[in-house]
């Protein structure tokens, strides 16, 4: 069964308020610095309290922060599933995957953030989806 929307944020919200009581001497305000995103925002995402999961852009800063795995956020966001690997024929496909194992997360926060500009950028133009 496919985690929903809400699943999804409730997910982020649990691993990111627990990094977050692990820094008992840093102040939300300290940590939302840190990772440039406004504190009421990053009180919102620890709460729950967002439509849908903040950007892989948002959590790659959030996971140097609060010093997460940026894959396990991406995980509980919904912008990745271990599984899919096995189930992928498209070349292209696996080559994100092989990257995904060799490449160092700030690699892969890099690719990740343009392929999320890219389709940001094609969504906004209206372009068909292939």
């Amino acid at each position: 069964m496919e985690n929903t929307e809400a699943d999804r944020v409730n997910d982020l919200a649990r691993l990111i308020d627990t990094a977050i009581n692990k820094m008992p001497s840093a102040s939300l305000n300290q940590i939302a610095l840190k990772a440039h995103v406004d504190a009421g925002y990053l009180s919102r995402i620890r709460r729950g309290k967002i439509s849908h999961p903040p950007s892989p852009d948002i959590l790659r800063q959030l996971s140097r922060a609060l010093h997460i795995s940026y894959k396990e956020l991406l995980r509980a966001a919904g912008y990745w599933d271990d599984s899919l690997e096995e189930q992928v024929q498209d070349p292209h496909q696996q080559m994100f995957f092989r990257a995904q194992r060799v490449l160092d997360e700030d690699d892969m926060a890099e690719i990740i953030s343009i392929i999320d500009f890219k389709l940001q950028r094609a969504e906004r133009r209206g372009l068909p989806k292939k």
